[in-house]
């Protein structure tokens, strides 16, 4: 009883937190849920771009793209939340216990951690936000450590599988910390002369099948995002998803000087606090997963050291191989959970008297109150003031209700949430980017379409800006319908629609049905 009440507090911290920090649609919600929409109901954004890619993430895509097909996005986001998020709860509370010793350690270090988080992190990875199959992978994967160290092997082998299905990168990274681990320890156990600790050769075998049975499913979807094309520059596909699309993710020289002090002393604080707290073989096991986490960030840091510009470096697209796989994901979750755990270990020895509980809990709340409080980077993705935001609104409303269902814009390509509110495809979107080598490229073809269009055209006869002939010329070239843009002026062509500072362009003749 007491680990479902420790379990519905947590649950009810890490979702409040989600919709205060992080409000529908999140960060990466568009993405995720877009491509799972699209992927059960191709009709939604025919023609897009980045939707018609392939897609790592299709078992995430499997679970809520019925829902977002039944009741909309809104509400798959919803769904999403509250599911990932019950079951990380759920994997949490159970390793806080096997760690700490008692459910109650489950809500004090979320507390913690969500304290730690709001303040930010190493390489931009979070767990507690928007709807993405990171956030079921991360509880699969605590579950997976938390019947891990009760030696119960086939749920164990279960849900590391599981985790890698629906987040290929997390869950293999978190099997291989895992079996870091035990490898440690059985040469710890080897080098004392102590007995080894096996599992029957049938239940390893059988632990085996289980793993492998339940991460097919993500691995195909994987693969197929892996697999290059005929001629693709696979080299180049890489460098430009590292350097170019998600250099704040994977290349260790672009991260900024206060995230890797704040890295450091958490990093510090976990082992200091681990000095003060019970020392369990569970918590030497759990200690050993995240040793394993930070020596692979490590490695990657090695990998992403230069000099000067990416391409200057020495064998760049093979730096750009290895970075792509995310080498510091998981220490940038890992280390904060156990600092918290360790935290909430030393604060529950401590509170041996009811003020003390009582003094403890007040802490657990402030921490909350104080996640909650602090502005998250990622609140507003679109970071549009409040008028430009209810502007971008209303113009994408405009278009769902009016264009035709096929009609492809060309729209700014740092926008948020276009497909979301507007339910129609785009030529491309800066953040939209493909998985696959062939997409990359193409993406990139099309950034650099859109960009030389601008410049070139923009002052090419004697007067600045833009006339029909240019409209027409960029819709050839993209094969697109129509023109978004609060920037790009003058236009010498009455617009289609005006929201705000925003700007709908035909670029091509109008449908009938438009008006």
């Amino acid at each position: 009883m007491k680990g479902v009440v420790a379990g519905t507090l947590l649950f009810a911290a890490l979702m409040a937190y989600s919709l205060v920090q992080s409000p529908v649609p999140g960060v990466n919600e568009p993405q995720y849920l877009g491509k799972a929409l699209h992927l059960v109901d191709p009709s939604f954004c025919p023609g897009d771009f980045f939707l018609d890619s392939s897609d790592p993430h299709g078992v995430f895509g499997l679970l809520c793209g019925p829902v977002a097909d039944g009741f909309g996005l809104p509400a798959a986001a919803l769904f999403g939340r509250a599911t990932g998020l019950a079951l990380l709860a759920c994997g949490w509370t159970l390793l806080a216990t096997r760690v700490i010793g008692t459910p109650w350690a489950a809500p004090l270090s979320g507390a913690a951690f969500l304290a730690a988080a709001a303040v930010g992190n190493l390489s931009g990875e979070w767990l507690v936000g928007g709807a993405e199959g990171k956030v079921f992978s991360y509880g699969f994967l605590l579950l997976g450590l938390a019947w891990g160290l009760e030696r119960r092997w086939l749920p164990a082998a279960a849900a590391a599988g599981a985790a890698v299905s629906f987040h290929p990168v997390v869950g293999v990274w978190g099997a291989a910390c895992g079996a870091f681990a035990a490898a440690a320890l059985a040469g710890a156990r080897r080098w004392r002369g102590e007995p080894m600790e096996r599992p029957a050769p049938r239940t390893a075998a059988a632990a085996a099948g289980l793993f492998l049975l339940c991460a097919v499913p993500g691995l195909w979807f994987a693969l197929d995002a892996l697999d290059a094309a005929p001629g693709a520059n696979v080299g180049r596909a890489n460098f430009l998803q590292v350097y170019l699309r998600l250099p704040h993710h994977l290349d260790p020289m672009t991260f900024r000087t206060h995230s890797w002090f704040g890295f450091f002393h958490l990093t510090a604080a976990w082992v200091l606090l681990r000095r003060w707290g019970a020392r369990t073989a569970a918590e030497t096991a759990f200690a050993l997963v995240v040793l394993g986490s930070l020596l692979i960030a490590y490695v990657g840091v090695l990998i992403g050291l230069r000099t000067g510009e990416p391409h200057e470096a020495a064998f760049p697209y093979l730096r750009a191989f290895l970075l792509k796989f995310y080498p510091f994901r998981l220490a940038d979750v890992l280390v904060p959970l156990a600092a918290a755990l360790a935290f909430a270990g030393c604060a529950i020895r401590w509170a041996t008297t009811p003020p003390r509980t009582l003094a403890a809990t007040g802490a657990a709340g402030a921490l909350f109150l104080l996640s909650v409080w602090t502005p998250f980077y990622d609140r507003d993705p679109s970071g549009l003031s409040p008028e430009d935001a209810a502007a971008w609104e209303s113009m994408c409303g405009w278009i769902d209700e009016t264009l035709p269902a096929d009609a492809v814009v060309v729209t700014p390509t740092r926008n948020h949430a276009f497909k979301w509110f507007a339910q129609r495809a785009e030529y491309v979107c800066f953040k939209d980017c493909p998985q696959d080598p062939a997409g990359i490229l193409e993406w990139n073809r099309r950034l650099r379409l859109v960009r030389d269009w601008a410049r070139l055209r923009w002052g090419d006869d004697e007067t600045p800006g833009f006339d029909r002939s240019e409209l027409g010329e960029l819709g050839v070239a993209t094969e697109a319908d129509y023109l978004l843009t609060a920037t790009l002026e003058p236009i010498d062509a009455p617009p289609t629609h005006v929201a705000g500072p925003w700007r709908l362009y035909a670029l091509r003749p109008e449908p009938p049905n438009a008006d």
